[in-house]
């Protein structure tokens, strides 16, 4: 299975609420035998449209498009013989010059919680983060 690993911003935003990017990313998956595409989000997501669709699939991919699987917090899974860990977004260091719940979104920032779940599981090989 070939799959690209994006990590962070991939474009998750309020006024791309349509279908419109997501689906040109699975053309072009088709077009270049791309099986999937594994996102960890970064900073610059619709936090809230992303926490929705995670809270649905607890410690799951979550697939927005044909090729397309957003990766929560934690999350551990194996590629090519190698064990990875996605850990996705970070504070937003521009903040003050963005929009709340537009351009930036508090639950972007990873909590204390989501750190010491992430910590407690099993050693990895690679760590996915936008950090």
């Amino acid at each position: 299975m070939r799959t690209i690993l994006h990590v962070g911003d991939f474009g998750i935003r309020p006024e791309r609420s349509g279908k419109g990017f997501p689906a040109s990313v699975d053309f072009w998956c088709k077009n270049t035998r791309i099986d999937r595409v594994l996102v960890a989000p970064g900073s610059h997501e619709d936090w809230n449209r992303l926490d929705g669709w995670l809270a649905g699939a607890p410690g799951r991919p979550v697939q927005i498009s044909g090729n397309v699987r957003v990766l929560p917090r934690g999350l551990r899974f194996s590629l090519g013989g190698a064990t990875y860990m996605s850990f996705g977004g970070a504070a937003s260091v521009d903040c003050e010059l963005r929009v709340p719940g537009k351009e930036w979104w508090l639950a972007e920032i990873p909590t204390d919680h989501d750190a010491a779940a992430a910590i407690a599981g099993c050693p990895v090989d690679v760590l996915i983060t936008p950090f």
